[in-house]
Parts: C-alpha cells; structure tokens; sequence
C-alpha cells in the first residue's frame, strides 16, 4: 500500500477537491485572502515612521484578522458543493481544513499577540487552540462515525429485507414475466401500467374484434376469436407485468430518497444494486415519462441519483 506524505494529502485530498468544488464567488473571495495578505505582510514590514507604516499600526489586527475571515468565506462554498454533490462529506476534507484554518489563526494571532506588545499570552493561545482543537475533531470523527454506522445499518436491513420478502421477489418474478432484464417497455405499451390505460386498450381491442367480427364469414371467426383472445391475453400480461415495474420503480425511488436525505449508504446501494439500478432506469423509459404526465415531481429522486450521478461520466464514490 502506498504510503503518502502530510504534503501529499494535502494536497490530493484536501486542496484539489476544493479547487474542483469552488464556485467563482469561493475565488474571489479566495483571491481578495492572497491579496490583503500580501498587503498586511507589505506594511508589517514597512517602518513605523511612514504613512503606511501608521496605518498599520493603528489596524493591525483588522488586517490580519479580515484575511483569515476572507479564508474561511473561501473555504465555505467548497465544502458545501461537495456535501451536494457526494451526499457526505469526506474525513479527509473536513480534517485538513479545519487544521489548516486553525494553523492560519493561530499564526495571525501570533503575530498579533507580538505586534501588541504581548509575546507572553502565546502560551496560553496555543494552549487554548490545541485543546479547542482535539474536541472539535474529536466531536467531528463521533458525529460522522455515529451517522456513518446508522446509515450503513439501515441499509444493510434494507437489502436485507428486499431478499428476504415474499412481496418483492413476488413483484421481481411478476416483472420477469413480460419485461424481463434487458427488455425495454416500448412507448405504446407504456400506459398499460395503469388501470385507465389497460381499460382503454381492452376496450379497443374488443372494439376492433367487434367490427372485425361482422365482416368475416362463420367459418373463419373461431380462427378470429383464438387471435383476439390471444390480443387480450397479451396486454392482460404486459399490464401485470408493468405492476411488477411499477412496484420496482417506486422501490428505487425511496433507496433514491434516502440517499439523497443520506439516510442511506450510497456506496453500498451503488455496488449491490446499481447496475440494476441502471438497467431498470434504462428499460423504463417511456414508463417514467408517461408516470410524469400531470406528475412532474414523479420518480425526480431516481433522476437525480441514477441519471445525474451513477450514469455520468467518471463517477465514483
């Protein structure tokens, strides 16, 4: 196993993930940080004699403590795009953050404390941060492992209780029957997955049997009446087997919700049942769209995990 340096980390787990989470807002106040820390470093440097010598003087403390506040603004936006955007917020990140944002304001504090004529109150600054420091962590790592735990036990009973129930692998084997894996539900079919649709289907093919019926001598009827009876038999199966679809889809979409709420471990959802997951979506195209109908905010939870995440491009968790 490969073993990287505090540097190494830094920078592949903690500095490029923000970089790739910063919206431009989060770099500009990024920018404005680099700038008016350059400048309080500027005339901390100039003599006490000079104009701006004075002003520093005077401000020390606003300027070094106004680019630490300008820091941590930068920092916000980051963080918070990638809890959106990976329902969590990973250790490493929140770790190296804070740590880097305490170390910032201990050094600002530091040079304050000296600037004021005060280098003894250091101690108890360092003394005061460490311990803030190992309780924050601290509460940090059992928050997360806290949530972590009950997340990955309620998804555990979750698939757990899908194997196990007799109504789930009732509704699998009812799918199976007609659009089985890696058959897709084709447009015409779409509305059979609801009573109204099968009842308009029904009634048109009896209509069509009926007029078929008056126009065909006697002899030929019964070969006309196996072929209706086949006709009705068919949609009859493929609306019972879009009840097994429709169970499944709504199936998808509360793992999709609890997901999304983080009530559920999306990277055990993802490697048990993704590619199931993915299949289905795929294969129920018109399904789902006929479902919006009139219903817009139907199966969203589903778009959002299988289409915007799992399906795109260089995911991974």
């Amino acid at each position: 196993m490969k073993k990287d340096n505090v540097v190494g980390m830094a920078w592949g787990d903690v500095l490029t993930p923000l970089a790739r989470a910063a919206d431009p807002l989060s770099w500009i106040f990024f920018g404005a940080f680099v700038v008016l820390f350059l400048v309080t470093l500027v005339l901390s440097l100039l003599p006490e004699t000079s104009g701006a010598g004075r002003v520093y003087e005077a401000f020390y403390p606003t300027f070094w403590y106004t680019s630490w506040g300008l820091l941590v603004v930068a920092v916000v936006g980051p963080i918070i795009n990638i809890r959106r955007a990976t329902n969590d917020l990973p250790m490493g990140v929140l770790l190296g953050t804070g740590s880097g944002l305490l170390v910032t304001f201990i050094v600002i504090s530091v040079v304050t404390l000296f600037e004021s004529g005060n280098p003894n109150a250091v101690t108890t600054l360092l003394s005061t941060s460490a311990a803030a420091m190992v309780v924050g962590i601290g509460w940090v790592v059992q928050a997360q492992s806290t949530a972590r735990a009950a997340r990955r036990t309620h998804t555990f009973n979750v698939l757990i209780q899908s194997r196990l129930s007799a109504e789930f692998q009732n509704q699998v084997k009812k799918r199976c029957e007609v659009y089985w894996a890696g058959v897709d539900v084709a447009m015409q079919d779409a509305e059979l997955i609801s009573p109204r649709g099968y009842a308009k289907q029904k009634d048109a093919l009896e209509a069509a049997h009926a007029i078929a019926r008056g126009r065909t001598k006697d002899e030929s009827l019964p070969a006309l009446d196996d072929q209706f009876a086949n006709e009705l038999a068919l949609i009859t199966a493929k609306h019972e087997s879009l009840q097994g679809v429709k169970y499944l889809l709504n199936f998808y979409e509360f793992v999709c919700v609890g997901i999304r709420l983080r009530e559920l471990d999306e990277r055990m959802i993802h490697q048990t049942l993704g590619d199931i997951a993915i299949q289905l979506y795929d294969a129920t195209a018109h399904v789902r769209a006929h479902c919006k109908i009139g219903q817009e905010k139907v199966f969203v939870a589903l778009d959002e995990i299988v289409r915007d995440r799992w399906k795109s491009e260089g995911f991974k968790l």
